[in-house]
């Protein structure tokens, strides 16, 4: 499917058919996560009952439908059958993707229903023709939940989500909002499709205007040519930046921190900043991993510069736990106490849990060095809490591990060998054999001392 290059789609690079089997693959362009997001797809910015605000909702609205008016003019007819928040993708620039083509058909053969239950429009469960006011139907619906907090229908079994679909039983939107906003979901999710928005350029227009009314604002103009030519460059340092933490998590920290340096280098070409704070953080653990503690301060110093400049909570706590890292790497534990303390703080502030159990760790091992080991026992058994929490296995079995030897010192041994045992079991299930014979190798003196 051609449907070429434009900011608001994801790109197809190639298509490739596998040797043996029917199998066709496309390679699609990688889109970054934003910072604190757990992918990149609209779904992770939607938590339950905290609706996005107007402007954002709106802007992310824009997005949509000027992809979808790029691919309708590419191919006249085409209906996407499956627009859904997980089917939009969100950058760490901030602009909206449409992609997974996958289901696309064009009007003229599109006689089967497909979709998602939640954002099916009325005339796609009964397979009958569907034209593209299917997929602004579901436009609205996206809308809807961005701004209610919560899906457009109630969710419930197949026959409920059809009837309340088919006869326009949808929740109400909130009250506050006003009555452009109201009126332009309402449109879009008319149950007749004849009385929905005809075209993909209507609803860039609709929401065109609705924006300029609740915000007062201009409405930010389609990228130009030069200004897509550096989204493509920020866009390949965040792929650099992914490829990088990829290389980090395996432990291959020189090839990790060549493709942070390229990173940097896009940052500061561009002038992106965030790009160049999240390469400057990468370079600062890179270092560390390496062995050059004094290095990765000087890098972790400037993310936190950037972080507070940019007002990145989220940034402010990882430079903050790097610190914290480093300056433990080189024996300075009150020093890393501070600095733990702070991203603790952040961490908490922001909800991060798992900034929190990591920042729990670095003073549990910091209080531990400074032979304070009540302290560190609290902080390691909050850091086990969190990791059990969160699904963090690895996390689970380094903590207990951690907390043998210091329940082994204040005579705590039946606790010491359920951790030893945990952290054996853990360590065996994901590979890793040097711990597990580590913590195995505990068990025989634990046993020996509880006789």
């Amino acid at each position: 499917m051609q449907l070429g290059k434009h900011p608001h789609i994801v790109r197809c690079l190639q298509v490739f058919k596998a040797e043996i089997g029917p199998e066709v693959f496309f390679v699609l362009e990688l889109v970054v996560a934003a910072e604190g997001k757990r992918d990149a797809s609209l779904r992770s910015w939607l938590t339950p009952g905290k609706p996005l605000s107007v402007e954002q909702a709106l802007l992310f609205a824009l997005h949509i439908a000027r992809g979808m008016r790029h691919a309708t003019a590419k191919i006249p007819e085409l209906v996407h059958r499956d627009l859904k928040p997980e089917n939009l993708l969100i950058g760490r620039e901030g602009l909206l993707r449409v992609t997974d083509f996958g289901l696309a058909t064009v009007t003229r053969s599109s006689t089967e229903g497909g979709g998602t239950s939640l954002y099916m429009a009325p005339e796609q469960w009964d397979q009958t023709n569907v034209d593209l006011r299917a997929d602004i139907y579901a436009f609205g619906c996206i809308l809807f939940e961005m701004l209610a907090g919560h899906p457009a229908v109630q969710p419930g079994s197949i026959q409920v989500l059809k009837k309340a679909h088919q006869t326009g039983q949808v929740r109400a939107l909130p009250a506050d909002l006003s009555s452009e906003v109201t009126a332009l979901i309402r449109q879009c999710m008319a149950v007749r499709p004849e009385a929905r928005y005809v075209t993909w350029s209507e609803v860039e227009s609709a929401v065109e205007n609705t924006y300029k009314v609740i915000t007062n604002k201009n409405v930010p103009i389609e990228m130009t040519s030069q200004a897509e030519l550096q989204s493509e460059r920020v866009a390949m340092g965040w792929s650099y930046n992914a490829m990088g933490i990829s290389y980090y998590d395996i432990g291959k920290f020189s090839v990790a921190r060549d493709y942070f340096d390229k990173v940097l280098a896009i940052g500061q070409q561009e002038g992106e900043r965030s790009l160049q704070g999240a390469a400057l953080g990468n370079l600062g653990a890179a270092y560390a991993d390496l062995g050059d503690a004094r290095g990765a301060i000087g890098y972790h110093e400037q993310c936190l510069t950037i972080a507070h400049e940019l007002g990145d909570r989220h940034g402010e706590g990882h430079a903050l736990g790097g610190l914290g890292g480093a300056y433990h790497q080189l024996g300075d534990a009150r020093g890393a106490i501070g600095y733990y303390g702070q991203c603790l703080t952040i961490a908490r502030e922001l909800g991060d849990r798992h900034g929190e159990g990591t920042a729990m760790g670095g003073l549990g091992n910091a209080y531990a060095d400074l032979g304070d080991a009540r302290s560190a026992i609290g902080y390691y058994e909050q850091r086990l809490v969190i990791a059990r929490e969160i699904g963090d296995i690895f996390g689970a079995a380094s903590t207990s591990f951690n907390l043998i030897l210091l329940l082994l010192q204040q005579g705590r041994l039946r606790e010491a060998e359920a951790h030893a045992k945990q952290a054996a079991q853990i360590f065996t299930q994901v590979g890793h054999r040097e711990m597990a014979a580590r913590a195995q190798g505990l068990l025989a003196p634990i046993r020996s001392q509880s006789v």
